[in-house]
């Protein structure tokens, strides 16, 4: 009994149609009560996490907008306090007299001379008693600003004039305003309204805000400003206050202070009172807000952030939750939601699958008998595949992935004249030596790393005897689909390389005659062929053509004028300048050339190379007229050879052109001349090759 017959028992065996229709009927109903209980887990899970972070978002804008509040409170509060010094008729009517007076007013405001007594030199257009008045109320002003400082608790209060000279101040040294301080002076100025400056970082006080203020003359408010009021409040301690952990945040949860300067914004750490620029974008929304979403961390990693903008000022307060708490609840729901709906599916598998087996445990009695006949069959095929193998001329082995044999077969055992189990973990480089395993090891790599086939030629000694061989390289896949080994096959074409190497010399013979034979009718023609082919295999190998293109060309170009042998002679020899009839007449000599070589296998395109050789990029050429990307690359390259070849020749009408002259021309003329071919053409001439080609020319 064969194979083919014992598989048909087994399927005469199996279930019958009642059990393959109950079968079905059961996976249909597996598979859709998985699809149902899969999406309506995707549904309730998604649902979950949306509402998850709904409620996150609630409670962050929750905690933001109190916080955001309470800091918005409390610098309208320091602004209001600012606002009754700045209302005060003491200090507008001191800043207006002193705007009134244009130049150097430091006289009024500082005791010169030796003496404590002696006032300052006064501004020139100011009289007597207005700088001793104004002298009077300086005291008395410093005092008060003083006063109103420390009430306060504002670290320190300037008044300042428009043009920027600190009037009156609380410091007792002369402090020099910042770039940030000044332009935020200059737009309190402009604008007439209070401007809150960046937080910066004083290594005494910690934090500090500056909030610059505006002073209008006497009954003139909104008018003029005439001097500002620039107050500096620690920062520090209201900030640690509002960014302090709350009842409504998680404990991953983190508030960050942000605030923006010019086009870049910055982390502020009011407990190290660090000033950090923030690394990556902020995108804020049309109220200026940041809105609710998944983004990079202030610090480090992934969160849930949301930020609201203080009334005041460029500043935010941000709360981030961090990604990896988050994920960790929103997983839950996932894995529950699922965990669910796998659960409910095992359980209808599990109920199918047992109706199942029972209905398939004496089937399964009936094929076991089957499946040991089959088993014997197949050891009974395998031995026949085994002498089949062991008949096979070719060799055939397996070899692991680490280059050892674990297989070889009859023929390769007795190529070596050894046992085949003496050549089972050999490698390459003791069965063929060096450098044949280099080569074949990288055929080896090649197939490792493709996956998919491999075919090479190799001449290969084997017990001091050269053979070639053609190797198919395939490689063998394990049970779980990873290679692990290589399959070759190594056929023995020695004869037939022979053969070829043979047929080739026959035919290197006839085209060696046929050039001699045109030579002889055409005294000019003399070596031409031969340069030609010195020429252009040197040009297509510095083009980087393949080998076949290399090796068409050179036999193309020994056999360019075998037309010739069928043109009159009297044409061949003479002197002077073609007609139109004439040389229509030597173009024959292409048709000429295409008829005999139409006829013979050269295995390479010799025969078209030959006939495109006089078409021209521009299409005047013959006799096809064909233009650029039409013609073949060997016609292209044989053609300027050709070209350049018979241009520093001499004719029996011109003497032969240097070969600048040549090379001037031919580049002048593109649309005749491939300009790709000719500029490698005229690299080869001026390099040492060149030199060597030009030598051969000459000789």
């Amino acid at each position: 009994m064969d194979v083919a017959n014992t598989n048909r028992r087994i399927e005469d065996v199996g279930p019958d149609n009642k059990l393959k229709r109950w079968r079905a009927t059961a996976l249909a109903v597996f598979i859709i009560v998985a699809l149902v209980s899969s999406v309506l887990a995707y549904f309730y899970a998604r649902s979950q996490e949306n509402a998850y972070l709904n409620n996150l978002q609630a409670r962050m804008q929750t905690s933001v907008e109190e916080r955001a509040d309470a800091l918005a409170a409390w610098l309208k509060s320091q602004e209001d306090k600012g606002t009754r010094l700045v209302n005060s008729d003491l200090f507008r009517m001191y800043a207006s007299d002193i705007d009134n007076y244009a130049g150097d007013i430091s006289g009024l405001i500082m005791q010169g001379g030796e003496g404590a007594d002696k006032p300052a030199d006064k501004p020139a257009g100011i009289s007597d008693a207005d700088a001793a008045y104004l002298r009077e109320q300086f005291p008395l002003l410093e005092r008060t600003l003083r006063s109103f400082a420390q009430l306060n608790g504002f670290e320190a209060g300037r008044i300042i004039n428009r043009n920027g000279l600190i009037l009156i101040s609380t410091n007792s040294a002369v402090i020099s305003l910042s770039d940030i301080q000044r332009q935020y002076i200059d737009k309190c100025v402009n604008d007439g309204k209070t401007q809150f400056a960046p937080l910066y970082a004083d290594n005494n006080r910690g934090l500090i805000w500056d909030i610059a203020m505006p002073i209008f003359p006497p009954q003139q408010a909104g008018t003029k400003v005439v001097a500002v009021l620039l107050i500096s409040v620690s920062a520090s301690k209201i900030l640690n206050t509002t960014m302090a952990p709350s009842a409504m945040m998680a404990d991953s949860d983190k508030i960050r202070f942000v605030q923006k300067q010019g086009e870049d914004y910055y982390s502020v750490d009011p407990a190290t009172a660090a000033i950090a620029k923030i690394g990556h974008p902020l995108t804020m929304d049309q109220a200026a807000n940041l809105p609710f979403e998944l983004r990079n961390s202030l610090a480090q990693g992934e969160c849930y952030s949301l930020g609201l903008k203080l009334a005041q000022g460029q500043w935010w307060l941000v709360q981030e939750s961090e990604y990896a708490a988050s994920s960790t609840v929103v997983r839950g729901f996932w894995a529950l939601a699922f965990g669910l709906a796998l659960l409910i599916t095992l359980v209808v598998g599990l109920a199918g699958f047992a109706m199942w087996w029972s209905r398939m445990s004496k089937i399964n009695q009936r094929l076991a008998h089957s499946f040991y006949e089959l088993a014997n069959q197949e050891q009974l095929q395998r031995s026949l595949l085994d002498s089949i193998n062991a008949s096979v001329l070719d060799f055939i082995c397996l070899k692991s992935v680490d280059g050892e044999y674990n297989y070889v077969n009859a023929s390769m055992a007795k190529a070596f004249k050894r046992p085949a189990d003496k050549l089972i973990g050999q490698s390459d480089q003791e069965l063929f030596g060096y450098n044949t395993a280099k080569r074949l090891e990288m055929a080896d790599n090649n197939v490792l790393q493709t996956a998919q086939a491999v075919f090479t030629r190799e001449t290969i000694y084997i017990e001091n005897v050269q053979h070639e061989f053609q190797i198919s390289k395939v490689p063998y896949f394990g049970e779980d689909g990873e290679i692990i080994g290589i399959v070759s096959v190594f056929r023995d074409v020695t004869e037939m390389v022979r053969a070829q190497e043979r047929q080739n010399k026959a035919m290197d013979g006839i085209v060696e005659a046929m050039v001699t034979a045109v030579e002889m009718i055409d005294p000019y023609l003399g070596g031409h062929s031969n340069r030609v082919k010195i020429l252009a295999e040197a040009v297509a190998q510095s083009l980087n053509m393949g080998e076949e293109v290399v090796a068409t060309v050179k036999l193309a170009a020994n056999l360019s004028q075998l037309g010739k042998l069928f043109v009159d002679r009297a044409l061949l020899d003479k002197q002077g300048v073609f007609t139109e009839e004439e040389r229509a007449a030597m173009r024959e000599e292409v048709q000429y050339a295409a008829k005999i070589l139409r006829k013979i296998d050269f295995s390479l395109p010799i025969y078209t190379t030959v006939y495109e050789m006089n078409e021209r990029p521009d299409g005047s050429g013959y006799p096809q007229g064909l233009t650029a990307g039409q013609i073949s690359p060997e016609a292209n390259i044989l053609c300027v050879v050709n070209t350049f070849c018979a241009m520093i020749r001499p004719r029996s009408y011109r003497e032969g052109l240097s070969v600048e002259r040549a090379l001037e021309i031919m580049r002048a003329n593109p649309g005749q001349n491939d300009p790709r071919v000719v500029e490698a053409l005229e690299q080869l001439i001026f390099s040492p090759l060149g030199d060597r080609c030009l030598s051969s020319l000459k000789n």
